[in-house]
Protein backbone atom coordinates (compact mmCIF):
# COMPACT_ATOMS: atom_id res chain seq x y z
CA UNK A 1 0.00 0.00 0.00
CA UNK A 2 1.93 2.52 -1.38
CA UNK A 3 1.12 6.30 -1.04
CA UNK A 4 -2.20 5.55 0.69
CA UNK A 5 -3.54 7.19 3.95
CA UNK A 6 -5.48 5.53 6.59
CA UNK A 7 -7.12 7.84 9.21
CA UNK A 8 -9.14 6.91 12.45
CA UNK A 9 -11.38 8.99 14.34
CA UNK A 10 -14.23 8.70 16.50
CA UNK A 11 -16.20 10.24 14.18
CA UNK A 12 -14.49 9.90 10.77
CA UNK A 13 -13.02 6.51 9.19
CA UNK A 14 -11.49 6.94 5.92
CA UNK A 15 -9.23 4.56 3.52
CA UNK A 16 -7.68 4.66 0.34
CA UNK A 17 -5.36 5.56 -2.52
CA UNK A 18 -7.52 8.74 -3.29
CA UNK A 19 -9.24 9.37 -0.27
CA UNK A 20 -7.11 12.33 1.19
CA UNK A 21 -8.31 14.66 3.44
CA UNK A 22 -5.53 16.36 3.38
CA UNK A 23 -1.85 16.94 1.30
CA UNK A 24 1.45 16.30 3.02
CA UNK A 25 4.03 18.40 1.53
CA UNK A 26 7.75 17.63 1.64
CA UNK A 27 7.98 21.56 1.08
CA UNK A 28 6.14 22.61 4.16
CA UNK A 29 8.81 22.72 6.01
CA UNK A 30 10.67 24.56 3.51
CA UNK A 31 7.77 27.25 2.88
CA UNK A 32 8.51 28.09 6.32
CA UNK A 33 12.14 28.87 6.17
CA UNK A 34 11.62 30.58 2.83
CA UNK A 35 9.08 32.94 4.78
CA UNK A 36 11.58 33.52 7.04
CA UNK A 37 13.96 34.43 4.95
CA UNK A 38 12.34 37.07 2.77
CA UNK A 39 11.45 38.81 6.05
CA UNK A 40 15.06 38.45 6.93
CA UNK A 41 15.38 39.51 3.56
CA UNK A 42 13.30 42.21 3.16
CA UNK A 43 15.02 43.76 6.41
CA UNK A 44 18.73 43.44 5.11
CA UNK A 45 17.08 45.61 2.18
CA UNK A 46 15.27 48.25 4.71
CA UNK A 47 18.60 48.27 6.54
CA UNK A 48 20.65 49.19 3.36
CA UNK A 49 18.29 51.70 2.21
CA UNK A 50 18.18 53.84 5.57
CA UNK A 51 22.45 53.27 5.08
CA UNK A 52 21.77 55.03 1.69
CA UNK A 53 23.30 52.08 -0.13
CA UNK A 54 20.49 51.52 -2.93
CA UNK A 55 22.81 49.63 -4.95
CA UNK A 56 23.60 46.72 -2.13
CA UNK A 57 19.47 46.55 -1.48
CA UNK A 58 18.32 45.73 -5.19
CA UNK A 59 20.17 42.58 -5.24
CA UNK A 60 18.75 41.39 -1.94
CA UNK A 61 15.31 42.78 -3.60
CA UNK A 62 16.02 40.90 -6.58
CA UNK A 63 16.52 37.60 -4.57
CA UNK A 64 12.99 38.34 -2.92
CA UNK A 65 11.11 38.74 -5.41
CA UNK A 66 12.37 35.96 -7.75
CA UNK A 67 11.58 33.55 -4.40
CA UNK A 68 8.12 35.66 -4.87
CA UNK A 69 7.09 37.61 -7.67
CA UNK A 70 4.30 38.75 -5.75
CA UNK A 71 5.61 40.74 -2.92
CA UNK A 72 4.32 43.78 -3.13
CA UNK A 73 6.61 45.19 -0.38
CA UNK A 74 9.93 44.06 -2.06
CA UNK A 75 8.62 45.25 -5.08
CA UNK A 76 7.88 48.78 -3.87
CA UNK A 77 11.53 48.73 -2.05
CA UNK A 78 13.10 47.85 -5.08
CA UNK A 79 11.45 50.43 -7.30
CA UNK A 80 12.13 53.03 -4.60
CA UNK A 81 15.49 51.87 -4.15
CA UNK A 82 16.46 52.06 -8.49
CA UNK A 83 14.70 55.42 -8.16
CA UNK A 84 17.54 56.56 -5.52
CA UNK A 85 19.88 54.77 -7.73
CA UNK A 86 18.95 56.55 -10.98
CA UNK A 87 18.85 59.75 -9.02
CA UNK A 88 22.17 59.57 -7.49
CA UNK A 89 23.90 58.74 -10.72
CA UNK A 90 21.70 61.64 -11.94
CA UNK A 91 23.46 63.90 -9.33
CA UNK A 92 26.81 62.51 -9.69
CA UNK A 93 26.86 63.25 -13.39
CA UNK A 94 28.14 66.58 -13.24
CA UNK A 95 30.87 65.60 -11.35
CA UNK A 96 32.05 62.72 -13.56
CA UNK A 97 32.01 64.75 -16.66
CA UNK A 98 34.59 67.35 -14.65
CA UNK A 99 36.63 64.72 -13.40
CA UNK A 100 36.47 63.34 -17.26
CA UNK A 101 37.22 67.13 -18.45
CA UNK A 102 40.49 67.03 -16.01
CA UNK A 103 41.27 63.63 -17.02
CA UNK A 104 41.57 64.43 -21.00
CA UNK A 105 43.44 67.85 -20.40
CA UNK A 106 45.93 65.72 -18.37
CA UNK A 107 45.80 63.64 -21.43
CA UNK A 108 46.82 66.45 -24.02
CA UNK A 109 49.05 68.06 -21.48
CA UNK A 110 51.26 64.33 -21.34
CA UNK A 111 50.95 63.99 -24.88
CA UNK A 112 52.28 67.31 -25.85
CA UNK A 113 54.84 66.68 -23.55
CA UNK A 114 55.88 63.60 -24.66
CA UNK A 115 56.10 65.39 -28.58
CA UNK A 116 58.41 67.83 -26.92
CA UNK A 117 60.23 65.28 -25.27
CA UNK A 118 60.34 63.07 -28.35
CA UNK A 119 61.57 66.13 -30.65
CA UNK A 120 63.76 67.23 -28.21
CA UNK A 121 65.41 63.34 -28.42
CA UNK A 122 65.17 63.24 -32.21
CA UNK A 123 67.15 66.22 -32.36
CA UNK A 124 69.85 65.17 -29.87
CA UNK A 125 70.13 62.02 -31.96
CA UNK A 126 70.63 64.25 -35.22
CA UNK A 127 72.96 66.16 -34.09
CA UNK A 128 75.37 63.17 -32.93
CA UNK A 129 74.68 61.61 -35.81
CA UNK A 130 75.74 64.81 -37.49
CA UNK A 131 79.15 65.54 -35.44
CA UNK A 132 79.86 61.84 -35.69
CA UNK A 133 79.68 62.41 -39.48
CA UNK A 134 81.74 65.12 -39.61
CA UNK A 135 84.17 63.44 -37.44
CA UNK A 136 84.07 60.77 -39.64
CA UNK A 137 84.56 62.91 -42.77
CA UNK A 138 88.00 64.63 -40.95
CA UNK A 139 89.20 61.35 -39.90
CA UNK A 140 88.88 60.29 -43.10
CA UNK A 141 90.30 63.06 -45.08
CA UNK A 142 93.18 62.70 -42.35
CA UNK A 143 93.99 58.99 -43.23
CA UNK A 144 93.34 60.00 -47.13
CA UNK A 145 96.26 63.13 -45.84
CA UNK A 146 97.90 60.24 -44.61
CA UNK A 147 98.34 57.72 -47.05
CA UNK A 148 98.58 60.57 -49.88
CA UNK A 149 102.38 61.98 -47.89
CA UNK A 150 103.05 58.22 -47.90
CA UNK A 151 102.87 57.63 -51.59
CA UNK A 152 104.15 61.10 -52.04
CA UNK A 153 107.24 60.33 -50.21
CA UNK A 154 107.40 56.71 -51.89
CA UNK A 155 107.27 58.00 -54.95
CA UNK A 156 110.11 60.43 -53.96
CA UNK A 157 111.87 57.66 -52.62
CA UNK A 158 111.11 55.53 -55.65
CA UNK A 159 112.05 58.59 -57.99
CA UNK A 160 115.65 59.46 -56.16
CA UNK A 161 116.56 55.82 -56.29
CA UNK A 162 115.29 55.67 -59.91
CA UNK A 163 117.71 58.37 -60.59
CA UNK A 164 120.32 56.77 -58.60
CA UNK A 165 120.03 53.15 -60.60
CA UNK A 166 120.39 55.94 -63.84
CA UNK A 167 123.15 57.04 -62.79
CA UNK A 168 124.95 54.37 -62.13
CA UNK A 169 124.17 52.69 -65.50
CA UNK A 170 125.11 56.27 -67.32
CA UNK A 171 127.89 55.92 -65.13
CA UNK A 172 129.04 52.75 -66.08
CA UNK A 173 128.47 53.30 -69.75
CA UNK A 174 130.48 56.17 -69.58
CA UNK A 175 133.08 54.69 -67.87
CA UNK A 176 133.07 51.53 -70.11
CA UNK A 177 133.18 53.69 -73.22
CA UNK A 178 136.39 55.64 -72.27
CA UNK A 179 138.24 52.87 -70.77
CA UNK A 180 137.48 49.67 -73.61
CA UNK A 181 137.10 51.46 -76.27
Amino acid sequence: MRETLEWATPVLYLRGKEARIFMISAHGAADATQTATAGQRLAQARLALDRADAEAAIPVLDTVLVEDPTDIQASRLRRAAVQDVKAEHHSQRPQIELILAEIMAEMAKRKEQMSLDNERILNEVMDRRSERNKQMSLDNERILNEVMERRSERNKQMSLESERILKERTGERDGQGDGTG
